[in-house]
C-alpha cells in the first residue's frame, strides 16, 4: 500500500508515522508547501520520502489531505492529473460542507470527507505522535457517486490509526463540530482576554487551565476553521447565550433548589457524554 500525505503539521505527521508503524503501508510519500517542513517530517520518521511539488506525487492507493482548510481546494485541481483509477482520498478539515463543496465531479467517486476527533494544541510534525487518534472518532461523509472500495480503504486506513469511523452527513458533521469543538475554542480565547484583565490572574487553578488549554492553539488555522463554519458557529453561540441567561436568572433569583437541580442535571449530562468524547479535537 503506497500513501501519500499532503500537510505535514501534527495531523498529517500523525497519520503517517501511524501508518508507518502500523504496517498499514508500505510507503508513504509526503508533500507539504514548505519544503523544510516536509523535510523536518521526514526526518521525524512520519514519511518515508517527500516530493517537492504537488504534481510529482506517485500513484498512490490512498491521498490523505492535511492541509489547512483553505489550501484543500487547489490541491483537488492538480489531483485530477495524478490519481489513478483506484485511488482513494480523504482528507482531515475541520469542517466538511465547504470541503466537499470543493471536489470536482471528476473525484467524487474517489472521495471520502474525513475529520478525526482528535489534536493537540501544539502544531508541526516534530509533535507528531503514532497514538494521537487512538480511540478517537473519526468522521466520514461521502457522495451518492463515492465508490465503496474507496470508502472501504479509508476506514481500514482509520482502523489501522485505532480509530473508530463514523459517518456523518455533512451538514450534520459541521452542526455537532461547532458545539463540541469549535464552540470550546472560543470559550477558551473569551475566558483568558477576560482573565488577563483581572489583577490576581496568578491564582488560577486546576479548572482555570482545564477549560482554558486550547487557547494555544494556532491562531492561522483556527481562523481558518471558525471561518469556514461561521454559521454553525453563530447558532451554537445563541444557543449558548440563551442557556447563560437561563442560568443567570436561576442565580438572580438565588433559588438554591434551582441552582442545585441544574448543576445535577449538568453532572448527568457529563456522565452520559463521558463514555462517547474523544480526546480533543481539531
Amino acid at each position: 500500500m503506497v500513501v501519500a500525505v499532503v500537510g505535514l503539521g501534527l495531523i498529517g505527521g500523525s497519520v503517517g508515522l501511524g501508518l508507518i508503524e502500523s504496517g498499514f503501508a508500505s510507503h508513504v510519500v509526503g508533500y507539504d508547501r514548505d519544503l523544510n517542513v516536509a523535510y523536518d517530517a521526514q526526518a521525524r520518521g512520519c514519511v518515508h520520502d517527500v516530493v517537492s511539488e504537488l504534481c510529482r506525487l506517485p500513484e498512490a492507493s490512498l491521498v490523505v489531505l492535511a492541509p489547512p482548510p483553505r489550501a484543500v481546494g487547489s490541491c483537488f485541481v492538480q489531483l485530477i492529473e495524478t490519481v489513478g483509477p483506484t485511488t482513494a482520498i480523504t482528507d482531515c478539515c475541520s469542517v466538511k460542507r465547504t470541503v466537499m463543496a470543493e471536489v470536482p465531479p471528476a473525484l467524487r467517486a474517489h472521495f471520502v470527507g474525513g475529520h478525526p476527533m482528535a489534536g493537540l494544541h501544539v502544531s508541526g510534525a516534530q509533535h507528531a505522535r503514532s497514538d494521537l487518534f487512538r480511540d478517537a472518532w473519526w468522521v466520514l461523509s461521502t457522495y451518492a457517486e463515492t465508490d465503496v472500495t474507496a470508502l472501504r480503504r479509508v476506514e481500514s486506513m482509520v482502523y489501522a490509526l485505532d480509530a473508530r469511523p463514523v459517518q456523518l452527513d455533512p451538514h450534520d458533521h459541521d452542526e455537532h463540530v461547532a458545539l463540541l469543538s469549535h464552540l470550546p475554542h472560543v470559550l477558551a480565547a473569551v475566558l483568558v482576554q477576560m482573565g488577563e484583565r483581572l489583577p490576581g490572574q496568578f491564582i488560577a487553578g486546576g479548572s482555570w487551565r482545564d477549560l482554558t488549554r486550547v487557547a494555544g492553539s494556532p491562531p492561522p488555522l483556527w481562523e481558518e476553521i471558525l471561518s469556514a463554519n461561521r454559521h454553525a458557529v453563530g447558532e451554537a453561540l445563541a444557543q449558548l447565550r440563551a442557556e447563560l441567561e437561563l442560568f443567570e436568572c436561576v442565580l438572580a433569583t438565588d433559588d438554591h433548589d434551582a441552582l442545585r437541580r441544574y448543576l445535577t442535571d449538568a453532572v448527568a449530562a457529563r456522565h452520559r457524554l463521558g463514555g462517547q468524547a474523544s480526546r480533543e479535537s481539531g
